[in-house]
């Protein structure tokens, strides 16, 4: 459900940054930490993958 997260971006001129994964479907959990900022204000993910099945883990 990535369009309502880029629809308000091109609303607000927010910027958007979605989590590589690798080829396991498995978010980069290290390139998410280079992500962050001081300016970020919303992380948004979803738990489980509903295209995957993926586990993500929520916790770190």
């Amino acid at each position: 459900n990535i369009v309502p997260w880029q629809m308000l971006c091109e609303k607000t001129g927010a910027v958007l940054k979605v989590i590589p994964m690798n080829n396991e479907g498995e978010l980069m959990m290290d390139e998410y930490d280079k992500m962050l900022s001081t300016k970020t204000k919303i992380v948004c993910c979803n738990h489980i993958s509903n295209a995957l099945g993926t586990i993500n883990p929520i916790k770190e």
